[in-house]
């Protein structure tokens, strides 16, 4: 589900299924966009959704990628949270920089 906030920032909830993407791009420059869809069972890992050209301006939230860091450094936050998920790992509050492995 993608829901905009009364102040103007945008939630992404996944897990209910209700979030599709659709990922794109070219040489140089890389493009994952979301939108709503109908809720189903997630895709899980090995389904990633569709691939094709598509125009940004059509979906509610894109993120563009113009460097391979910068896709590896979102890969690595996510790898975080998915540790923080299984209680594997402890971010301390926000500003502090601080995390703490338990496994």
């Amino acid at each position: 589900m993608i829901k905009t906030h009364s102040n103007g920032t945008l939630l992404l909830k996944f897990g209910a299924g209700g979030i599709g993407m659709c990922m794109g791009g070219e040489e140089g420059c890389g493009v994952l966009m979301f939108y709503d869809e109908d809720p189903r069972e997630p895709l899980g890992a090995g389904n990633h959704g569709s691939v094709g050209f598509a125009r940004t301006c059509d979906f509610p939230v894109s993120m563009t990628f113009s460097s391979l860091e910068s896709i590896d450094g979102l890969i690595n936050s996510l790898e975080t949270v998915k540790k923080v998920m299984e209680g594997r790992l402890i971010i301390l509050p926000f500003g502090t920089d601080k995390v703490r492995n338990i496994s």
